[in-house]
């Protein structure tokens, strides 16, 4: 039976804040992987349903944003079969927008993709 690396990843927002997301990269030190959104998650919630491109000026922006194309949605009833259609295009729009999934300050951006990526990676004999 193949076995699968164990990874533990860590879903964090940088609520546009520099300092914050360097100290969380410097804890993580590789041994935690980062999926990191900018400005906050809602943001990767948005890409389901829409190629966005265009910088927020906080994590409430984003959270506008992704109601509106969303009418139904809130924060406190996210649910993955909500959004489960939606995967394969938010993972090519957040790694159109930032392709090494590194660029963590970059407004909007999102590396869940590179989360998604890992879980969806067949196990390898």
């Amino acid at each position: 039976m193949p076995i699968r690396t164990v990874q533990i990843w860590c879903v964090l927002d940088t609520e546009l804040d520099h300092g914050l997301a360097e100290r969380m990269l410097a804890e993580a030190d590789g041994k935690v992987m980062l999926a990191l959104s900018t400005p906050c998650f809602d943001f990767w919630l948005l890409l389901h349903r829409e190629d966005h491109r265009a910088p927020f000026q906080t994590a409430g922006g984003a959270e506008r944003a992704s109601k509106r194309v969303m009418p139904t949605w809130s924060k406190g009833g996210t649910k993955f079969a909500d959004f489960q259609d939606g995967v394969g295009d938010a993972c090519r729009r957040a790694r159109a927008a930032d392709p090494e999934g590194k660029n963590y300050m970059r407004n909007p951006s999102t590396s869940v993709w590179r989360l998604m990526q890992s879980i969806r990676e067949p196990v390898k004999d």
